[in-house]
């Protein structure tokens, strides 16, 4: 930021008094909105990401590299996984952009991802008329299969929104298409993307953190609009929510 400054004593007062307010502003947007992190690999690298290998087998690398803005992994091989390193949530929404090379190809999200034997999948796979749900806990591996006919050689925009309580919304191109609720109690971890059989190309990835108001504070200043995990309609049902979880935990709300 650029900040041209005027040696007159008012007019110093006076930019002084617009700093002061801008920042204040900033103060109250940034405590009372979720946190959001965007990568849209415009910058030509892949920063703050760990471009890993096929899951299951470590000794074989993904073909990770940004080409044109968006993130590629086209390697033949099964769940080529990378994940955002630079924050673990529980509660979440997370969004990206795919396209599969081939008819065979598929992807999708990574969420709570602590290691080899403890993550959550999301996968869409075309070429079988499939959304998938994959978990793997303490390595015991399950998975959920859903019909989903889809074209296979388009963008897709997948999104899913998950709770603390292992509920995971899944929406496809803005639309909702499923719920499903996930097995594994270790709700908190890294997440990001993965593909599979040639892979393809990834773009437009978004991680939020979906919070849940601790008082009636965190609901002024449009505080309630930010929240998911409920979400609210005004800063009255905010408040509400906030005084009857008091209660019922037995506690004073703030």
């Amino acid at each position: 930021m650029i900040l041209w400054v005027h040696k007159s004593g008012d007019y110093m007062k006076r930019i002084f008094t617009l700093l002061l307010t801008v920042t204040l502003f900033l103060f109250v947007f940034d405590s009372a909105f979720a946190l959001t992190i965007i990568d849209d690999f415009n910058d030509g690298n892949a920063d703050g990401w760990w471009l890993g290998y096929q899951q299951g087998a470590p000794w074989v690398p993904g073909n990770w590299r940004v080409e044109d803005g968006m993130l590629v992994q086209d390697r033949v091989g099964d769940n080529f996984i990378a994940t955002y390193e630079g924050k673990q949530l529980s509660a979440q929404e997370v969004q990206a952009d795919f396209r599969f090379n081939n008819d065979s190809g598929y992807g999708g999200l990574i969420l709570w991802y602590k290691n080899d034997s403890n993550w959550v999948y999301v996968r869409l796979y075309p070429g079988v008329g499939g959304l998938w749900f994959s978990e793997d806990i303490n390595g015991t591996y399950t998975n959920t299969f859903y019909t989903y006919i889809a074209p296979n050689t388009t963008w897709f925009t997948i999104k899913t929104v998950a709770n603390a309580s292992g509920n995971i919304d899944v929406y496809i191109n803005g639309n909702y298409v499923l719920s499903h609720q996930t097995i594994t109690s270790d709700r908190y971890g890294k997440s990001g993307v993965f593909n599979g059989n040639s892979g393809g190309y990834i773009d437009n990835f978004s991680l939020t953190e979906i919070t849940t108001p601790e008082n009636k504070d965190k609901c002024k200043n449009d505080g309630w609009m930010s929240f998911e995990n409920p979400s609210f309609k005004n800063q009255g049902n905010c408040v509400s929510y906030v005084q009857n979880k008091g209660n019922t935990n037995g506690n004073k709300a703030k």
